[in-house]
């Protein structure tokens, strides 16, 4: 679905979102560049270019690369397919992104939803990872976010569940 939305939005032919989608693949080290086709009306394969020139099938890069491809088309595909007359933000929800990430890559998780919120999308995201928490928390202090909230406001609020205690 993130695929056929990127690709009918005519999104690859853009530079300004194919450049963001290979920035943040190299990023996720997905690989270098992509090439998506459409066949017959029924199925799109898309191709992941690696940096020494070879050409594999997405799916052949294991579940991590899928499910960050898929977040990454899906964010590229709102923040570029934005209508200029809507200028509400929307609110994006995302479960486990960190799924089959390694735990380096799952801290830059945080690194792209505050890109990505910066571009006037907001996130509600349920995780598990302490990578992501912990970038988020280490961010909010580089950027200010902790000492001056008034002026700089924190895009980043974890909420912890506990069983018996509830949340906090």
């Amino acid at each position: 679905q993130a695929i056929h939305q990127f690709k009918q939005a005519g999104l690859d032919k853009k530079l300004e979102s194919k450049t963001f989608v290979k920035y943040w693949m190299k990023e996720f080290e997905v690989g270098e560049d992509f090439s998506i086709e459409f066949y017959a009306g029924e199925a799109y394969e898309f191709h992941v270019f690696e940096d020494d020139g070879a050409r594999n099938h997405l799916s052949d890069k294991g579940m991590g690369s899928l499910q960050v491809m898929s977040l990454i088309l899906k964010l590229a595909t709102i923040l570029f397919n934005k209508s200029s007359k809507n200028k509400t933000t929307p609110t994006v929800l995302i479960e486990e992104p960190e799924l089959n990430l390694h735990p380096e890559l799952q801290s830059k998780l945080s690194d792209f939803l505050l890109e990505v919120s910066r571009k006037n999308v907001q996130f509600l995201v349920e995780t598990h990872s302490e990578y992501i928490i912990r970038r988020a928390q280490l961010i909010s202090i580089k950027e200010g976010y902790v000492l001056n909230e008034e002026l700089n406001p924190n895009p980043f609020k974890i909420f912890y569940f506990h069983k018996k205690e509830g949340p906090y």
